[in-house]
C-alpha cells in the first residue's frame, strides 16, 4: 500500500470504528435477544478496528523508511481488520455466527502484520548498524 492508501485505509477504518462505538452506546443494546457474549464480540471487533486505524496512520509516517515493508503491513492490517473485527461487529448486531468462521484467517493476518512490521525494523536497524 502506497502512504496515501494507508491513510485512506486508516481514516475509513477509524470513521467505522467510531461509527461502531457510537451505535454500540446507543441502540446494541436495543437489539432483540442481546446477550452479553454477543456485546463483548461486537467491544472486541470495534476495538480492533479503532486500534489498527491508528497502527495504519502510524505506519504512514514510516512508509518512507520501510516502503515495502509498509505496503505488505499494510495489506495484511487491511485484511485482519476486514476477516477479524467486521465478523465480531456483525455477531454483536446480528446474533448471526456464520461469518465468525473468517476470525482465525483476520487473527494470522494481523499477527503476521504486526510480525513483518518487526522484522522490517529489525532489518533496519541492522543495516545502519544501530
Amino acid at each position: 500500500m502506497t502512504k496515501s492508501a494507508l491513510v485512506l485505509a486508516a481514516g475509513l477504518l477509524g470513521g467505522a470504528g467510531v461509527a461502531a462505538r457510537a451505535f454500540q452506546a446507543h441502540g446494541l443494546i436495543m437489539l432483540p435477544d442481546i446477550s452479553q457474549p454477543r456485546i463483548n464480540d461486537f467491544t472486541a471487533g470495534t476495538q480492533m478496528i479503532l486500534f489498527h486505524a491508528v497502527a495504519m496512520l502510524a505506519l504512514a509516517g514510516v512508509a518512507d523508511f520501510v516502503p515495502r515493508v509498509a505496503r505488505w503491513t499494510g495489506i495484511l492490517f487491511t485484511l485482519g481488520i476486514v476477516l477479524f473485527g467486521s465478523p465480531l461487529v456483525s455477531y454483536g448486531m446480528t446474533g448471526t455466527r456464520s461469518l465468525m468462521l473468517l476470525t482465525p484467517v483476520g487473527g494470522t493476518c494481523l499477527i503476521a502484520g504486526w510480525l513483518l512490521l518487526a522484522a522490517g525494523g529489525g532489518l533496519t536497524l541492522a543495516r545502519r548498524g544501530t
